[in-house]
Order: structure tokens, then C-alpha cells, then sequence
């Protein structure tokens, strides 16, 4: 299931290594910017704390705003950026948006068909989260971990929505939630045979972008001054910071397990275990 916000960091995150993210970036938000949530990048942002990305972010923000007229991305433009944008340009892309929706039915854009019917807001993520989740039920504070939302935001929107019968609950203290993906797979035409599966981009991508801060190449010293031991004690850190999504993905070996070394066969086995976890077909645990 996409999840932009995510994406889109993750690609500012890792621009530095393959510029066309950035590009591709800015072009899918031309058309589809009024799709994605401010207040979620916002929350999602400290994540990537330490890397280039609130710099990234400032810029691709004021390109978007200058290419779509929408007021709201000024929100994170953290500087002026001077940017020009041919008239014909905007009018172009103004009217790709009419045409945009009807490739839209398929599992892995549940979460922008249902903000594209109910607005943005936290009720369709964490709708979105509760459906690529099933059969798993969630507490209230798990899904503010997995959306970036406060507890008591999310809270509030739960509440509603089991409220309006949209999930189910239960009377446990703490509650626990979830969907019923056949009820919305009808509703949003998405066939029985596709996957709708939420996965935690923010957190790999979070955890690449540090690790490519901490060690810019294999062996090297770390970056901005930082020495041998500080990068391996920066790594520690990452590894602890991460660890319910290295959990979740069944690795089990950390790389600063011999102390003032970095095992580089763990290192190894942590990075082929996320690449055959970021296809999407492998059996890799979400």
C-alpha cells in the first residue's frame, strides 16, 4: 500500500545518491499534492533528523507550491526559494487532475482512494493502516506509532470510527481495533486476489538515510568530523531507535553487538533481510 509521506522523505532522504527521486518526487506531487498530508510530513520530518532532508523538503515544497498554486505547502518551505514556473506549465497540470483518478483501484492505492473520498485527515490513515493490518488487531497507541499521529489524536478518530461501524472493537482496557478489508475491497473495487498490506517505509527509510549520515561508505569514518568510535556508538543508537521495525522483520543480529566493532557480517545479513522486505513479494514480515 503506498504510503507518500514516507515515500516522499525517503526519496528526499536518498536524492543524494540517485538525484532522479527528487525529480520523481516533485512531478507525482504536480498532479497529486492536494493528496498528501502536511501535518504527516510534518510529524514524520524529525525522523530524518541529521540528514539533508529539511533542506531537500524546503525546496521540493516551494517548487510544488509554485507549480500548483496550493497555499498549504508553505507550511514547510523553511526558507525563500526563488522559482519560476511557465504559465502553460500550471495550466497543464491543473488539467492532468481530471483524468488522474480511474487508475486508482488496486491494493496498493487504498490509502489515497479513501483520502481522496473522505479528505485528508487522521480517520482514512488510520483506516488505511487497520485494513493493510487485518486480521491483526491494534491498540490505540500502536496505530499512532504506525500513522506519526498523536495518541490522542488517533484516539479521537477511533472512536468516531467505531462510532459509525467503519471497525470493530473491544471492550479490553486497552482497546484493540481492526478492519474488515472484504467489506471495503467491493466498495473501492479492489479484487480479491491483491494484497492490501501496510508496511513501515517511514522506518526504513528513516533508518537508510542515518546509517548513509553515520557511514557514507563501507569502513569510513563517519561524516562532519565524526570519528570511529562515535560512528559505532551513532549506530548503536539507530539500532535501538529502530528495534520494534527490526523486530518486526525478524533481525535478530545487531551490528554493534561486539562493542567497539562493527560486525560487517550482520551488517549484511540486516541489509539483505530490508532489500528482500522492500519487495513487496518476498516473505519478509511487515
Amino acid at each position: 500500500m503506498v504510503d507518500p509521506e514516507s515515500l516522499i522523505l525517503g526519496s528526499l532522504a536518498l536524492a543524494y545518491r540517485e538525484r532522479r527521486l527528487a525529480d520523481i518526487a516533485e512531478e507525482w506531487l504536480a498532479e497529486n499534492s492536494d493528496l498528501v498530508s502536511i501535518s504527516r510530513l510534518r510529524a514524520l520530518r524529525p525522523m530524518l533528523t541529521g540528514t539533508d532532508t529539511d533542506r531537500e523538503l524546503s525546496g521540493l515544497a516551494a517548487r510544488v507550491r509554485a507549480r500548483t498554486g496550493s497555499a498549504s505547502w508553505r507550511a514547510v518551505v523553511s526558507k525563500p526559494h526563488r522559482i519560476d514556473v511557465p504559465e502553460d506549465r500550471q495550466k497543464r497540470e491543473s488539467s492532468r487532475k481530471a483524468v488522474r483518478v480511474g487508475r486508482w483501484r488496486s491494493g496498493a492505492t487504498t490509502l489515497l482512494q479513501l483520502r481522496l473520498g473522505l479528505g485528508l485527515g487522521v480517520k482514512p490513515d488510520v483506516l488505511a493502516v487497520l485494513l493493510g493490518s487485518a486480521p491483526e488487531w491494534l491498540t490505540t497507541r500502536e496505530l499512532a506509532e504506525l500513522t506519526g499521529y498523536s495518541v490522542p489524536a488517533v484516539r479521537e478518530a477511533l472512536n468516531d470510527l467505531t462510532e459509525a461501524w467503519w471497525i470493530e472493537s473491544t471492550g479490553d482496557r486497552p482497546a484493540i481495533f481492526t478492519a474488515r478489508p472484504s467489506k471495503w475491497r467491493e466498495l473501492l473495487r479492489i479484487d480479491a486476489e491483491e494484497h492490501l498490506t501496510w508496511r513501515r517505509y517511514y522506518d526504513a527509510f528513516a533508518f537508510l538515510a542515518k546509517w548513509n549520515a553515520t557511514w557514507p561508505s563501507r569502513g569510513a569514518t563517519g561524516t562532519s568530523g565524526m570519528d570511529g568510535y562515535q560512528a559505532i556508538s551513532r549506530t548503536r543508537e539507530l539500532w535501538r531507535e529502530h528495534s520494534s521495525f527490526f523486530a518486526a522483520i525478524n533481525v535478530t543480529r545487531e551490528p554493534t553487538a561486539y562493542g567497539a566493532r562493527l560486525s560487517w557480517d550482520a551488517c549484511a545479513e540486516l541489509f539483505r533481510t530490508l532489500a528482500d522486505w522492500f519487495d513487496e513479494k518476498s516473505s519478509v514480515p511487515n
